[in-house]
């Protein structure tokens, strides 16, 4: 391997990460004793991500999700492992009790096992505008 590629792609990396105008987290899938995942650790983020949640990088890093949500539903760290186990890539859209709002979601496996991207858009906007629109055309 030619160390001044892997340079090169790490600042690539970096770049795209700091830059690209969704949050994205790059995270590694936790399990209890029995190997049920139940959380997932932050291994990078990005500044959407950071601006999203309202801590700084530097505060996120190697903690984890419950650390600044300790209700999010069970189902979702099942969900991502089911993602991990299979190795693929899937895109959903949920709705976040938490901050009050609807995201599209992709997760992607990444690098070794058990570690994974999740890049999501805002699109609660999208979704009040289509719920407005069956609203309107129900009423004539």
């Amino acid at each position: 391997m030619d160390v001044d590629n892997t340079i090169q792609d790490k600042k690539y990396y970096k770049l795209i990460l700091d830059n690209i105008s969704v949050g994205m987290q790059i995270v590694q899938l936790l399990y209890d004793d029995q190997g049920k995942p139940i959380d997932y650790l932050f291994l990078d983020v990005n500044s959407e991500y950071e601006k999203f949640i309202g801590f700084a990088k530097e505060e996120i890093l190697g903690k984890t999700a419950t650390d600044f949500n300790s209700n999010i539903e069970p189902e979702w760290f099942i969900k991502y492992g089911q993602i991990v186990k299979e190795r693929k890539t899937d895109r959903f859209e949920l709705f976040n009790e938490y901050h009050g709002c609807w995201f599209d979601v992709l997760t992607v496996p990444f690098g070794e096992q058990d570690k994974f991207a999740i890049i999501y858009t805002d699109i609660t906007e999208r979704k009040k505008s289509a719920q407005a629109l069956l609203a309107c055309c129900h009423m004539n």
